[in-house]
């Protein structure tokens, strides 16, 4: 019977004999073999020399035992005292671990009870605020999406005595003077509202004198008389590129896109005129201090298009991040970006109202608000020193909608998670007819089937 092959263990026993001799001189014999093969390999010149100087070492050492000149009991004590090194050195390692896993040994703490809580939701709240964000989003930007004739027939038909509109997120007036702008006459109309329906112009129709001659430039009140412009937030988006902050850096896919070509009527009316610029000049006066009413005025003129890029880009992330938490989870607490998306989006619709402001002080102030949020269309037309009114449809969708994304993760809760013992209920068995044991449906009663009639629950 061969022998079975010894374990590193017991290579070598306590006492030397021929046995051990044998087993010396084969393992040497494969340690010069490998050494051979790692000279081959080694790519360093250093390396080859230490690996030839061991090899010539464990050769001399060979010769030694296939002789005899050595002395048994060193080498046997050298291998002892080897193997306890290599046994304290893992003793070492081992205990070192158990300290690192013992430290939370004496923690007392339930973590099943704490992690089988119901903290997350499924995908349904995540899908209902992908639709609402995305509902927002084309609200927002539908300018891009629908024709201007389709957003025409919608305004007109939701819009009575307040005017309502989809795209707008104010209105300015116009007037003779220095409230009217010269327009190359091309066509291009802003949107607005005329004196009367007669008046309008659609887009792609030149203006034509009552001579009949067709000029070069005309005046939107004079010659177009209409009498209100809508500031629209594709408006106010395109603002932004023409601030001094982007005078030499161009956003290329932003800028190039369609809908931001052509004029920016706000910025027209509120950051470009020559009284609007000399009313925004933050400069001190003769005593040293500077004119708080012209730091607001630039302040909420630029804030605007500022937040309602931001309200945007909001939206967007939280639109993505909606979508990842369909996959992964939600957590039961209020989310930063809807408050976010709320605080931008009133800074947006409220700003403007400072755009105006004559006086920083109560009635001032008072003054600026409440024309600004003055409701009724036809109010704001025959009172002159009214300069711009908000559109209330647009602030009521930019407050609604992230309340409802604040409040729907406190609205909505799970599902208790069900028992293993649950059955659904139309699985659950029932009695029929004269049966006594309860049975499945569509199941073969164990006494014939009764009549439908005779059914019963109990």
């Amino acid at each position: 019977m061969a022998q079975k092959p010894l374990s590193n263990a017991k290579i070598f026993s306590a006492t030397w004999t021929e046995k051990d001799e044998a087993l010396l001189i084969d393992l040497l014999n494969r340690k010069i073999n490998e050494i051979k093969f790692d000279i081959r390999e080694a790519e360093s010149p250093y390396i080859k020399a230490r690996l030839r100087a061991k090899r010539k070492e464990y050769k001399a050492i060979l010769a030694k035992v296939i002789t005899g000149d050595y002395n048994s009991n060193v080498i046997a004590a050298e291998l002892a005292s080897a193997k306890l090194a290599l046994a304290s050195e893992r003793n070492k390692q081992v205990k070192s671990l158990g300290k690192y896993a013992d430290r939370y040994s004496e923690v007392d703490f339930d973590f099943k009870t704490f992690f089988g809580k119901t903290r997350y939701y499924g995908a349904g709240l995540p899908f209902f605020m992908v639709l609402i964000l995305a509902f927002m989003a084309c609200f927002m930007l539908i300018s891009f999406i629908l024709p201007a004739a389709t957003i025409n027939s919608i305004e007109d038909s939701i819009s009575s005595d307040i005017k309502l509109s989809v795209t707008s997120i104010a209105y300015i007036r116009l007037g003779p003077g220095e409230q009217d702008f010269r327009v190359p006459n091309d066509g291009n109309w802003p949107k607005g509202t005329y004196q009367t329906p007669n008046d309008y112009l659609p887009n792609g129709v030149e203006y034509k004198a009552p001579d009949g001659t067709v000029p070069e430039y005309v005046f939107l009140y004079a010659d177009l008389k209409m009498v209100s412009i809508d500031i629209t937030a594709v408006d106010m988006l395109k603002a932004v590129f023409r601030m001094p902050m982007f005078s030499r850096n161009r956003v290329d896919f932003i800028e190039n896109l369609d809908q931001m070509q052509g004029r920016s009527w706000y910025y027209i009316r509120f950051m470009n005129a020559e009284n609007r610029l000399n009313s925004m000049e933050i400069v001190k006066d003769a005593s040293g201090k500077y004119d708080w009413t012209a730091i607001v005025r630039y302040i909420a003129t630029n804030g605007a298009v500022v937040c309602l890029w931001v309200t945007v880009i909001l939206c967007l992330a939280e639109l993505i991040l909606c979508v990842f938490r369909m996959f992964t989870y939600t957590s039961r607490r209020l989310h930063v970006i809807p408050i976010l998306i709320l605080l931008f989006g009133l800074l947006t619709m409220i700003m403007p109202a400072f755009a105006e402001v004559e006086a920083l002080n109560g009635d001032g102030i008072l003054s600026a608000l409440t024309g600004y949020f003055t409701p009724y269309f036809d109010d704001f037309l025959a009172e002159s020193s009214l300069q711009i009114i908000i559109n209330l449809l647009y602030l009521i969708v930019l407050v609604a909608v992230p309340i409802l994304l604040i409040l729907l993760p406190l609205v909505m809760h799970n599902r208790q998670p069900k028992p293993i013992t649950f059955v659904p209920k139309g699985n659950r068995p029932h009695i029929y007819g004269p049966n006594e044991l309860p049975v499945k449906p569509g199941q073969v009663p164990r006494y014939g089937i009764a009549p439908a009639d005779q059914y019963r629950k109990r």
